[in-house]
């Protein structure tokens, strides 16, 4: 006997969920890898430059509140052009537009 088209659907599924939980089994593990390499870069930085721990840290920290700090704005102010009414408003003699 044939399978329905709603039982082969479900196969179909399951077989999908199945590549998706081996996927996502495969970038948890890359995750980790990326964070070992990442610590033993910065390990490695850190003996380079001779860097305890604790100076790290405020390091960090001083980092974090610099950039915290607002910036001030040196930009010029943006100025709305005038508004215009759009040629095709002509075509439209009760028309009005939302600055009219």
């Amino acid at each position: 006997m044939e399978k329905s088209k709603l039982e082969k659907y479900r196969e179909e599924r399951a077989r999908h969920l199945e590549k998706i939980a081996d996927l996502q089994k495969r970038v948890r593990a890359l995750d980790q890898r990326i964070m070992e390499n990442e610590s033993m870069e910065i390990r490695a930085l850190m003996r380079s430059e001779n860097v305890t721990l604790e100076e790290l840290t405020a390091l960090v920290r001083r980092m974090q509140q610099q950039h915290r700090q607002p910036v001030e704005n040196t930009a010029p102010a943006h100025e709305e052009p005038p508004y215009q009414r759009p040629a095709y408003a002509a075509t439209f003699p009760d028309w009005k537009g939302e600055n009219e």
